[in-house]
């Protein structure tokens, strides 16, 4: 989206609210529900936009394989901690990223985050 500003009106004002409703039973002060709701959906936005196509995605997860042990070349012995987490997680996800683990894991500290307000 490359506009995002709000449009006000009778309906975002509901929609606001609403996501509020979801939030009350932490039983946060009015600044920190607003916050936390800022911080969900800022999370959602951010995870959404990982889910985007990307040119070339496609043909880069094909080669991943290829890639991946090339990139292994480039890092050498200079940084072991990159090496060692970039490969584990390569091997993992098959792949440089993905947005489907992500999404799981962020949402799963977003939630505990949540849970140690109220």
């Amino acid at each position: 989206m490359a506009d995002e500003r709000t449009a006000l009106g009778p309906g975002t004002i509901a929609k606001y609210d609403h996501e509020l409703a979801a939030l009350a039973p932490l039983g946060l002060d009015d600044v920190t529900c607003d916050a936390a709701l800022t911080f969900v959906l800022d999370f959602v936005r951010a995870s959404a936009r990982a889910l985007l196509p990307r040119p070339h995605a496609d043909e880069l997860a094909e080669q991943w394989p290829v890639w991946g042990a090339r990139l292994a070349t480039y890092v050498g012995d200079d940084f072991p901690l990159a090496r060692r987490v970039g490969a584990a997680a390569g091997e993992a996800m098959g792949a440089a990223h993905s947005p489907a683990l992500a999404w799981e894991f962020g949402l799963a500290r977003v939630l505990d985050g949540l849970a140690a307000l109220a």
